[in-house]
């Protein structure tokens, strides 16, 4: 099995490929390439634990934290991941967060939590990115963030995260219709309790996969039809991470960096079925980084910011060729 490549980060990154192991079944024959985008306008120099979402046409950066450490309620937009706007917003004003989550549901954006030195029990809404709707100061699931949101069976499902000042972390599941009033299916899940994971919907299943919690880093793919009742899957291909992307493109989901305890990646994986991932040969490959965002956006694959251990954040906007 080959290796999972690790590049390890320096205050200074090194970007490498390494070698074959013994076994290449899980080399697949794909190739992607990146291109370093020269962007322009009003996007912040390095961010991460923001949200980079697609709404509208548009893409949006929501929120994160900056090079100074400070956390931010930026909002800005592009129509082409190039040339960034700073977004005036009205309505009900968002305080700064990272490590929230933003999902398009029921014809709307959604900003739900997020990290502010503790954890945001907030919910907003809006039909355009601009005028925004605080739809509830003190949802059900708390405080909460590093949690990952799928829309499934025409709900919103919320799934583990962390709450307090990164103290309690979550293996539960909460269901809303409407993104304010939110149902708890589950207390306790068969998963172990993790943040940083990544949650995605595929063969009429919940997904998740990865996610760090309690001093651990997990490995493992979890799916579920119900939210309750959760199956570990038999996976190849796939190791521990957190902090990673998850992308799907032509019905193939890409993993994309991500870290463990002690390297950051900027690796690809690969798969058609959720259990079974290879990894892709990357040239000129985006920084090794993790907490950053990933983004399909008309046909291609952009790539901005995260962390790679250094002093400072990744600054730059990648896109896939």
């Amino acid at each position: 099995m080959k290796k999972f490549l690790k590049s390890i980060v320096l205050v200074a990154v090194t970007l490498s490929l390494g070698s074959c192991s013994d076994n290449d079944d899980n080399q697949t024959n794909d190739n992607m390439s990146f291109t370093q985008v020269s962007t322009s306008g009003s996007l912040p120099l390095g961010l991460r634990g923001h949200q980079m979402i697609e709404f509208n046409n548009k893409l949006w950066i929501i929120g994160g934290t900056n090079d100074s450490n400070t956390i931010t309620n930026t909002v800005l937009n592009s129509v082409d991941g190039i040339v960034w706007n700073s977004v005036t917003t009205t309505g009900d004003a968002i305080p700064a967060r990272s490590y929230h989550k933003c999902i398009v549901f029921n014809s709307k954006l959604w900003i739900i939590g997020g990290y502010d030195g503790n954890g945001r029990s907030d919910v907003f809404s809006s039909t355009d990115g601009v005028n925004w709707v605080e739809e509830t100061t003190s949802v059900a699931f708390g405080n909460r963030y590093a949690f990952d949101v799928v829309v499934y069976n025409s709900k919103l499902w919320l799934i583990g995260g962390v709450s307090g000042n990164n103290t309690n972390v979550h293996n539960d599941v909460w269901s809303s219709t409407d993104g304010v009033t939110w149902t708890e299916e589950e207390d306790l899940t068969s998963f172990e309790k993790r943040g940083h994971h990544k949650a995605f919907v595929f063969d009429n299943k919940m997904w998740i996969c990865g996610g760090n919690g309690d001093g651990n880093t997990y490995g493992d793919i979890q799916s579920s039809t119900d939210g309750i009742n959760w199956t570990q899957e038999v996976i190849t291909g796939f190791e521990p991470i957190y902090g990673h992307q998850l992308v799907v493109k032509n019905d193939e989901f890409y993993i994309l960096g991500g870290r463990d305890s002690n390297s950051y990646y900027n690796t690809i994986l690969k798969s058609t079925d959720g259990k079974n991932w290879s990894e892709v040969e990357v040239s000129n490959p985006f920084p090794a980084s993790c907490y950053h965002q990933a983004v399909l956006f008309d046909g291609d694959i952009f790539v901005h910011g995260g962390s790679d251990g250094s002093s400072l954040n990744v600054s730059s906007m990648w896109k896939s060729n």
